[in-house]
Formats: structure tokens, C-alpha cells, sequence
């Protein structure tokens, strides 16, 4: 139904004012305001209760409040209350944005340090969900709000649901990135058309396909935009999040959560697999059960009473120089991914300079590829890439190297 909302100004909601209004979207008001105190500053958004809308609307902003996040406008209070002598009114107040993407990109088109910068950040905020078993979904450009330096996400739509929905919400940025790079040619909430995908410049090609072609999930996106390997969704770890407490029922103040807390929780779980997988192979090698075809050429000395191995093959100076022997097998340590094979082959190259005990090289070796990866041996069995992984740590040639199995060519 059509209402004035203007006659709501001046007015109170939970003890948020409602100062300005500033607009109207699929049944919300949206008005500047702030706390009774003065001191926080505030858009307040406002629904007619008692809708379908209003109550989904509720349920997402309670929900909301569990969640501190870098990349999610923060939920300072929420309720219902009485604007107009009886009937209720649905309210959040919320961070207060400065723009948002969808009233960004008519005025002028952004820079691609703005574009990674918005990825980057919605793709942040989508891991922390998803790790937490909630889904956005409605990652459009006007729910991506720019507020103090940073891009975030609204807060208005969030359900707990399936994987299903998780991919839906990583396709749903990929076509929000084809429609602020082809001005608007296509509309976010559809598919984009294979032409306005073929004619996005790289990186962002490579995103668009990732996010709509590929299956990315957002941790594979966030490993993409800061320049990690991505590797393939089997051998991503298995995340999930038990729901933060509601800080008002909890009696504990808010506070944000760190930015990169995804990605560091994905790094501790590789290195507890990789202790794990040493201390197999050297339960296995003291039992005899130790493949000598992965073996150094030149084995350490066998330890005296007391001492223990190095937990490092190659980080001694017995072996310094030798490359470990590759036993049969498609296994692999990437160390790097590139667009291009020109970038990854002067990675390989600088390696091999560097450290020449590591024959780097540059795969695939020939033809053609979405991404070059630079590896420091391959051909190997998975034991012996361990190893390898383990060394190239040691020698500190990359402490973001990874065991991949390699597609036969």
C-alpha cells in the first residue's frame, strides 16, 4: 500500500530517532537517524508488520546480530514498534552507508583497484556466512554498501540453508561483476550472456567464469583474488561454524570479527594435516614399510640416544643441494598460479636461480591454460611431494606451497 512516510520523521523506533527519509525499496523505508544520546549515527530501516516480508526481514536481522564482520553492515538493534497510534512497524538500525554499488556505477564506472577491492570484500563476507551455514541470498548491487572504506554486504536476506544456495549466492557476485563491467548490459539477477563474459579483460574474466562456470565456492574466490593457489573443491577442508550467540541474550558486547579469520582457520588446517601425514611416514619408515624409491640418495645419519629427526627431510646440511627423489606418481608442489605463462615461467625461473636443488618448472609444459602453475617438482608419489612441500618450507622458498595430484597430459 502506498504510505507517507515522511510523516514518520522526528519519530522514535526502540530508541533509535528517525530523522530524514531517504527512500523507499520493496516495501522497506530507509531513514537516516541515530541513538537517543546522539552518538552513533544510523540508517533505520522500517517495514509494516505483520507481511511475509516483514517477518523474513525480522528473522535476517535477528540473525544478523550473532554475526561481526568487517564486510557486514552491523546490526545495532532490532524490534518492533508502534509509529502511528496502534499499528506495528518492523525496524532495524544499522550501519549507516555512504553508497551503495547500484547508485556507484551510473555516476562513473571503477577502477579495477575498486573492483578487486569490492570482490574481495563480498567475497570475505560470503565465507564467513557460509562457514557459519547461512546464506545471503541477494548479492545485487544494491545490497553492497560502501561504509567507511569498506564494501559490505546487507544484512536483510540472510537464511540458513543448503550448499545449493551457497553456490546460488557466489553466481549471484559473478553476474554482479559482469553488470558493473559491461554498464549495466546485463542484469545482475540473471545470467549474464556468454559475450558480455568473453569481453571482460583478465583477472575478472577468469572471476566471472570461476563464480558462474565453474562451481567456485567463495573460498576458492577469496584464495583467486588475494593470489593463491585455489585448489579444487575436494580438497578443500570441510569448515563449519556453530552460530555466534546472540550478544544481547549472551550479555556480552560486540566485537568484530578479524578480516582474514577464514582463510587463517584454512591455513592451521593444512598445517595440522601436513604434521599428521609426517608422522605417519615416519611410523611407516621405522616399521620398514618406507618406500625407498622416495628416499633421499644420501640418507641423514641415524640419530644418537636423544636426538630426534628434523621434522624438515631437506633443512640440514647433508642433503642441501639434492632434489628429492620423485618416485612414480602424479602427484606435484605448486608453489604459485598465474593468467599467463610468461609470469609463471620467470617464477620457475627465479626459483630455479635461487634454490637449484628445486628443478621448477612450469605445467602444464605446454599449449594452452586457464592457469599456469608453478611447481617445484612433479611425477611425484604423494609421500614424496609431502617431503618436498616440507622442504621447500625449510628453505623458505614458499610458505604457501601445495600438494596437488596433476592431470596426465
Amino acid at each position: 500500500m502506498d504510505r507517507n512516510w515522511t510523516q514518520f520523521e522526528g519519530r522514535n523506533a526502540g530508541g533509535w530517532r528517525l530523522d530524514s527519509f531517504l527512500g523507499e525499496r520493496e516495501e522497506k523505508a530507509f531513514f537516516s537517524g541515530g541513538d537517543e544520546a546522539g552518538a552513533k549515527a544510523a540508517l533505520v530501516e522500517v517495514m509494516e508488520g505483520g507481511t511475509p516480508e516483514a517477518d523474513a526481514a525480522a528473522a535476517s536481522w535477528s540473525l544478523a546480530r550473532r554475526f561481526a564482520h568487517a564486510n557486514l553492515l552491523t546490526v545495532h538493534g532490532t524490534g518492533t514498534a508502534e509509529l502511528d497510534g496502534g499499528n506495528s512497524f518492523a525496524w532495524a538500525a544499522l550501519d549507516l552507508p555512504e553508497d551503495d554499488l547500484s547508485e556507484m556505477v551510473p555516476r562513473r564506472m571503477l577502477e579495477e583497484r575498486e573492483v578487486r577491492e569490492m570482490l574481495l570484500d563480498a567475497a570475505h563476507a560470503l565465507e564467513y556466512l557460509h562457514n557459519h551455514g547461512v546464506v545471503h541470498g541477494s548479492v545485487l548491487p544494491q545490497n553492497i554498501f560502501l561504509t567507511d572504506g569498506r564494501y559490505k554486504l546487507s544484512v536483510d536476506t540472510l537464511s540458513v540453508a543448503d550448499s545449493g544456495k551457497r553456490a546460488a549466492d557466489v553466481r549471484q557476485l559473478g553476474a554482479t561483476l559482469v553488470w558493473l563491467l559491461s554498464g549495466g548490459a546485463d542484469s545482475p539477477s540473471q545470467r549474464p550472456s556468454t559475450e558480455s563474459i568473453a569481453k571482460l579483460e583478465l583477472p575478472f574474466r577468469e572471476v566471472a567464469i570461476g563464480c558462474l562456470n565453474s562451481g567456485w565456492t567463495a573460498t576458492q574466490m577469496v584464495a583467486f583474488l588475494e593470489g593463491r593457489y585455489v585448489p579444487p573443491v575436494d580438497e578443500l577442508p570441510q569448515v563449519s561454524e556453530p552460530l555466534p550467540a546472540d550478544p544481547v541474550e549472551a550479555g556480552v558486547p560486540r566485537a568484530v570479527a578479524p578480516r582474514r579469520v577464514s582463510s587463517e582457520r584454512w591455513v592451521l588446517a593444512t598445517i595440522i594435516v601436513v604434521a599428521l601425514l609426517l608422522v605417519m611416514a615416519y611410523l611407516l619408515s621405522a616399521r620398514g614399510g618406507h618406500d625407498p624409491a622416495a628416499s633421499s640418495p644420501t640418507p641423514d645419519p641415524a640419530p644418537t640416544t636423544g636426538q630426534q629427526p628434523s621434522p624438515y627431510p631437506g633443512k640440514g646440511t647433508a642433503d642441501r643441494g639434492a632434489p628429492i627423489a620423485q618416485g612414480p606418481g602424479p602427484w606435484a608442489v605448486a608453489v604459485a598460479a598465474y593468467g599467463n605463462r610468461a609470469e609463471a615461467q620467470q617464477r620457475a625461473d627465479s626459483i630455479r636461480a635461487r634454490w637449484r636443488q628445486f628443478p621448477a618448472s612450469v605445467y602444464p609444459p605446454s599449449g594452452t591454460a586457464r592457469r599456469y602453475l608453478v611447481v617445484l617438482q612433479s611425477g611425484l608419489n604423494k609421500e614424496a611431494a609431502e617431503n618436498l612441500k616440507q622442504k621447500a618450507a625449510g628453505e623458505g622458498v614458499s610458505d604457501d606451497s601445495y600438494v596437488t595430484k596433476l592431470a596426465a597430459r
